[in-house]
C-alpha cells in the first residue's frame, strides 16, 4: 500500500498521522464562497504549523444546510489544534453570514433540496469513510486523496480571483476540457493503452447523460440544456479565449494537465482496476463541486468544453 509522509524512524501514537473530518456550515449557498477563500486558508496555515500533512474539501447540503466537507490529515498535535479552534471557527462562520450577498448564481435553473435553502452556521466533526470502490482500493483511495489536495488548493485560488457566472465558469470550461486532453495525449499517455483508444466524443456524451439524468430514461433535460449551451456558444467561446490568455490562467491549467497525466500514470503502475475515463469523470466532478457547480451546471459546462475542443482555438492553445 502506498504511504505519503511516512517517518523512517519508530514514532509515538501521538505522532502516527490521521484523518479529521469536519462539516463546516456556512450560513447558506451563497456564503460558501466567502468561507473557502476566507477561512479555509487561516486555518490551513494553522495546522501546517503543527506539522498536518494532506488536505482537501468538497461542498455539500444536507437537511442541515450548505456546508464544507473538509478533511485533514495529520498527527494528533494538528488535529488537537483544530478541535482548539471550533468555537474561533464558529465565530468566524457567523461573522461571514452576516455579510450582506445577492442571490446564488445558477447557470441552469433546477428544482432545489430543501437543504439548499437553509441557514445553519457552525462546525460539526464527522468520520471520514473514503470511497474506496470508486477510486479501485486503498492505493486508488490514496492516489485519489494525494490529487484532491491539488484540486482543493485549485479552486481555493479559483474561487477568490474568479466569479461564479463570470470569468470562474470559462476557467472550469478549460479545466474540463484539458483534463480530457491529458487523458488523450498526456507525456505518459501511451504508457496505458486504454488511454489512447478514448472517443472523445463519446467521453462527452456519457458525462452529459449522467449529469443530466438521461441515462435514466428522460432526455428533455439533456435536450434543453443541449439547446441552451447551443444558443450561447459564439458568445461562451470568447469568454473562454479572453480567460484562457490570463497567465495566470494559463500556469494553474499547466500544473492541471500535468497533475491529471501523472495521476493516471500513478494509478496504472498501482493496477487499481479503474478505468482512466472513469477516474477522469470523477476528478472533473470534483473539481466541478470545490468550484461550486450542481451536476446540472457541470453538465451545461461540459457540453462547453465539447464544443470548445472542436474550435481551431483549442488546437492552438494546446
Amino acid at each position: 500500500m502506498l504511504t505519503f509522509g511516512t517517518a523512517q524512524a519508530e514514532r509515538t501514537l501521538s505522532e502516527i498521522p490521521q484523518w479529521w473530518y469536519a462539516c463546516l456550515y456556512t450560513g447558506g449557498s451563497n456564503a460558501t464562497d466567502d468561507v473557502i477563500a476566507g477561512l479555509l486558508p487561516p486555518m490551513l496555515a494553522d495546522v501546517r504549523m503543527s506539522g498536518a500533512q494532506r488536505w482537501f474539501f468538497i461542498r455539500y447540503f444536507d437537511d442541515s444546510g450548505p456546508h464544507l466537507r473538509l478533511r485533514i490529515f495529520g498527527p494528533a498535535r494538528a488535529l488537537n489544534r483544530l478541535v482548539r479552534s471550533y468555537s474561533d471557527v464558529s465565530a468566524h462562520l457567523d461573522l461571514m453570514r452576516q455579510i450582506e450577498r445577492g442571490e446564488p448564481v445558477e447557470l441552469m435553473k433546477g428544482p432545489k433540496h430543501p437543504g439548499q435553502l437553509r441557514d445553519s452556521v457552525g462546525i460539526s466533526p464527522a468520520v471520514y469513510a473514503p470511497e474506496i470502490e470508486k477510486y479501485g482500493g486503498m492505493d486508488g483511495v490514496e492516489l485519489a486523496e494525494a490529487f484532491f489536495e491539488f484540486s482543493s488548493e485549485l479552486a481555493l485560488w479559483a474561487v477568490a480571483q474568479h466569479q461564479k457566472g463570470s470569468s470562474r465558469d470559462a476557467l472550469a470550461i478549460l479545466l474540463l476540457s484539458d483534463s480530457v486532453d491529458s487523458l488523450l495525449t498526456g507525456p505518459t499517455a501511451s504508457h496505458w493503452w486504454q488511454r489512447q483508444r478514448v472517443s472523445v466524443d463519446r467521453f462527452w456524451q456519457i458525462h452529459a447523460n449522467w449529469w443530466t439524468g438521461a441515462i435514466h430514461g428522460d432526455d428533455a433535460f439533456r435536450q434543453l440544456t443541449r439547446n441552451h449551451a447551443s444558443a450561447h456558444r459564439e458568445s461562451m467561446q470568447d469568454r473562454i479565449a479572453i480567460v484562457a490568455a490570463e497567465p495566470n490562467v494559463l500556469a494553474w491549467r499547466q500544473r492541471w494537465f500535468k497533475a491529471i497525466d501523472a495521476y493516471l500514470n500513478d494509478v496504472h503502475d498501482y493496477d487499481v482496476g479503474r478505468t482512466a475515463q472513469h477516474l477522469v469523470f470523477h476528478q472533473n466532478h470534483m473539481i466541478m463541486n470545490r468550484l461550486g457547480y450542481l451536476p446540472r451546471e457541470e453538465a451545461l459546462l461540459g457540453m462547453y468544453a465539447a464544443d470548445w475542443m472542436e474550435t481551431p482555438a483549442f488546437t492552438h492553445d494546446r
